[in-house]
């Protein structure tokens, strides 16, 4: 992205609260005066990757603020700088441009990059005269084009809203970070609206993936086991109209970090018995522990995230581990364009039929948002473990988000009716 600006630029229900109520205490966006959700939706709408620091009272008093695993990854994913490299010591702090975005101005200060000798030397950064721009605990989004940094302090409303006039100085960063739509997009509805014309089909197979084989089997599309989009670079996701959470893509942990070697280990030591199976069928969240006591942390630090189980209102136990890094190249390789696919069902002499009806065409997700989505609860992890003998199936783990929350992810997406309505 290339940014053109003319100017300077009670025993059990008692100890869960006070567990739901520590989760994420060392994650500073929580902190924030507004609300990370509304803020993530504004830039993913239009188009803008960004990360997120939230400066503290005391931090804006010292000049010092943390530079979280989040930030970390944008700068270096930007190729803008990359903390794991950096020596400790101001001898090897690292200055670049930087700017203040305002309704009507942007303020050119500086950006400082660097690792102190203190403690761990811990990651930090600071814009020069901070405090003239941002108060305790505003939320501030860092964008780049690749050599400057641009700080919104989002907490502004009238910075938010300055993007609707044409020529404001958010408004230039926006149009300049908007990504046009993939022309292989219209092919493949072509395509679609023809399926659709058929009107409803009866399905070969039988479960949730009914919807999903019987598409492929009409675009004539071979059975998709892979990681790679399944047309032309468009991933295909469908569903019954009836779900409103949405698979991203499957993911399974990082098993040498892990506790758990294997899904057959996490279903016998945390799963349950059914009908004669052991098995382990649960969404995991950041917000709070499932019935089985298991729920995710994030380890900002460490750039992972955690499967945990709380033993007793004291005690927790790992599970599994991800890194963040394999789970946000998933996500990029899976969704640089998707077509979710909505299709109506019903029952006929005994056979489910489908009639698909909608596209909803998303494009470039928001990867630097991923972490923070996992970290505020919006995205979900599903375990579908089952044990037969020795025979283990794990459908998963399926990494989810709720339809309703796309455009936290997802820039506004375009959506088509491959039938007429009615």
């Amino acid at each position: 992205m290339k940014i053109a600006i003319n100017f300077p630029l009670r025993k059990f229900s008692c100890w869960l609260y006070i567990v739901v109520k520590t989760f994420n205490y060392n994650n500073m966006l929580i902190s924030a005066d507004t609300d990370i959700k509304e803020a993530l939706r504004f830039f993913t709408e239009k188009n803008v990757e960004v990360a997120f620091i939230v400066p503290t009272k005391n931090g804006l008093n010292k000049s010092i603020m943390d530079a979280t695993a989040s930030v970390r990854a944008y700068l270096r994913e930007r190729g803008v700088h990359d903390y794991e490299t950096q020596a400790q010591g101001d001898v090897n702090k690292v200055k670049i441009k930087a700017y203040f975005v305002k309704h009507n101005e942007i303020v050119k200060t500086t950006a400082s990059l660097y690792r102190p000798k203190t403690k761990k030397g811990d990651p930090r950064i600071w814009f020069s005269k901070l405090k003239e721009y941002a108060a305790p605990f505003n939320l501030l989004a860092v964008i780049t084009d690749g050599t400057a940094l641009y700080l919104v302090n989002v907490s502004r409303k009238e910075i938010l809203n300055s993007a609707l006039q044409f020529g404001s100085p958010l408004s230039k960063v926006i149009y300049a970070a908007y990504k046009q739509t993939s022309q292989v997009a219209e092919e493949l509805l072509t395509k679609l609206r023809a399926v659709a014309a058929k009107g409803f089909i009866y399905s070969h197979k039988k479960g949730d993936t009914a919807v999903g084989h019987l598409l492929e089997t009409e675009l004539c599309i071979p059975a998709n086991s892979r990681k790679a989009p399944d047309y032309k670079g468009i991933e295909l996701k469908s569903g019954r109209i009836r779900h409103t959470r949405k698979t991203l893509f499957a993911q399974v942990p990082n098993w040498a970090l892990s506790v758990c070697k294997s899904s057959r280990d996490i279903a016998e030591k945390h799963g349950y018995d059914r009908n004669g199976q052991r098995r382990l069928y649960c969404t995991l969240s950041t917000k709070q522990p499932n019935s089985q006591q298991l729920f995710l942390e994030v380890d900002e630090a460490r750039g992972l995230l955690k499967e945990k189980r709380h033993l007793d209102p004291q005690t927790t136990t790992d599970v599994a581990v991800w890194e963040f890094e394999v789970l946000k190249a998933a996500l990029a390789n899976k969704h640089r364009e998707t077509f979710w696919i909505s299709a109506k069902s019903e029952f006929h002499e005994g056979r489910e039929r489908f009639r698909y009806e909608t596209v909803t065409h998303t494009r470039s997700p928001n990867v630097a948002a991923f972490q923070t989505l996992c970290e505020i609860g919006v995205i979900t992890v599903d375990h579908l473990i089952k044990i037969e003998g020795k025979t283990v199936t794990e459908k998963g783990p399926l990494f989810k988000i709720n339809k309703e929350d796309f455009n936290l992810l997802f820039p506004p997406p375009m959506k088509h009716h491959l039938i007429e309505p009615g």
